[in-house]
C-alpha cells in the first residue's frame, strides 16, 4: 500500500514511485498474473495492482495525483508483464467509477470483512519515500504496516451520507470519510479494488 504525498504535478516522481511498485510486485510474484486497475475519471486519484494467486486475490493500492494519466500506464506496465484493466465500453485504459460501483464496492467490502476473507499476504511492502531515497530508515514491511494503520483509521471514519433532496433534485446517497483534515483515499482504493476485481474474476469464470 502506498499513501504518500507526491509533489502535485511532478510527473517524474509519480513515474518513479509507480515503476518501483510494479518492479517489486513482479519480483515478489514472478509467475502470477498481475492486473493494474486505475481510475480513468477526470479526477483520477487511485490505482491498484492486483495479483491473482490461484483462487486467492491479493491487491496493492496506490493513491496518486493527477499528472500521470490512465493512458500512460499501459506503456509503463509492459516491461513488467502487467495487464492494465480497460473500460468495457470504450476499451480505453482505466475504469470508470460511478455511484453504483461505489455502493456495490461497499457491500462487497463489508461482506469480505465480515466473512474474514481479507488476509495479509506472505510478502508485503510499501515503497514510499524509498522510491527516491535509498537511506529511508523504515523497512518496506514497516512502511506497509504504517499504511495499514492509516487505512484502518480511514475506515473508522468512513460512512454513508444522505443528502436531502428538494423540489428539483432527488435525495443523494454518498459514501465518504473525507473532511477538512482527513482523507479517505485508501478506503476508496479498496472499494474500487473489491468491485472491479470481482468483475474481473467473474469474467474469467465465464
Amino acid at each position: 500500500m502506498e499513501n504518500i504525498i507526491i509533489p502535485r504535478g511532478d510527473i517524474a516522481c509519480q513515474t518513479d514511485l509507480i515503476q518501483a511498485h510494479m518492479s517489486t510486485m513482479r519480483t515478489l510474484y514472478p509467475n502470477n498474473a498481475i492486473v493494474l486497475i486505475c481510475e480513468a475519471n477526470m479526477s483520477c486519484e487511485y490505482l491498484c495492482c492486483v495479483v491473482l494467486l490461484y483462487l486467492f486475490i491479493s491487491f496493492v493500492l496506490v493513491p496518486y495525483h493527477p499528472g500521470v494519466t490512465a493512458s500512460h500506464f499501459q506503456a509503463m506496465c509492459k516491461p513488467y508483464n502487467i495487464i492494465a484493466m480497460c473500460d468495457e465500453r470504450s476499451g480505453n485504459v482505466g475504469v470508470i467509477t460511478t455511484q453504483e460501483s461505489k455502493e456495490n464496492g461497499v457491500l462487497l467490502m463489508q461482506t469480505a470483512l465480515q466473512n474474514k476473507m481479507v488476509r495479509r499476504a506472505s510478502e508485503v511492502f510499501s515503497i514510499g519515500l524509498a522510491a527516491w531515497n535509498s537511506s529511508v530508515a523504515t523497512s518496506r514491511v514497516e512502511r506497509f504496516d504504517q499504511c495499514v494503520g492509516e487505512a484502518l483509521m480511514q475506515a473508522s471514519r468512513f460512512k454513508k451520507l444522505i443528502k436531502e433532496g428538494d423540489a428539483f433534485q432527488k435525495a443523494k446517497i454518498e459514501f465518504s470519510g473525507k473532511d477538512s483534515a482527513n482523507q479517505d483515499d485508501l478506503v476508496m482504493s479498496w472499494l474500487i479494488a473489491f468491485y472491479f476485481v470481482t468483475k474481473y474474476v467473474n469474467k474469467l469464470d465465464n
